[in-house]
């Protein structure tokens, strides 16, 4: 997967992940229109988009760097965004996203 589609996906995700805060931070309302004073939002609201994109970088961001390297700049500044994204899950769907293994596990992998 290209740099530029990498960047994409986290940049998608990272929406999705900030539009379900903010909604989860705005009051619901009952059906009679009253303020019950919960928050809004499912907690799994676009989960499942956003478990498949942090996936989808997961697995590109370690094909680029057996293919140009983990020293690469751009390889490391994803994997920061993907764990900062990652943080922004709660526990129980953060069990569901893996964190990365360490560069050293792959390149023993791969040999």
């Amino acid at each position: 997967m290209s740099l530029a589609k990498l960047t994409a996906v986290s940049t998608k995700t990272l929406s999705l992940l900030l539009e379900r805060q903010r909604l989860q931070t705005l009051p619901t309302f009952n059906t009679s229109g009253s303020n019950d004073g919960t928050t809004s939002g499912s907690t799994n609201l676009h989960f499942p988009q956003i478990k498949r994109n942090l996936k989808q970088l997961q697995t590109g961001i370690l094909e680029l760097e057996m293919k140009e390297g983990p020293a690469l700049e751009a390889a490391k500044l994803l994997r920061k965004q993907y764990d900062r994204m990652r943080s922004m899950l709660s526990e129980e769907e953060r069990q569901e996203i893996p964190t990365f293994v360490s560069r050293r596990s792959v390149v023993a992998c791969a040999i």
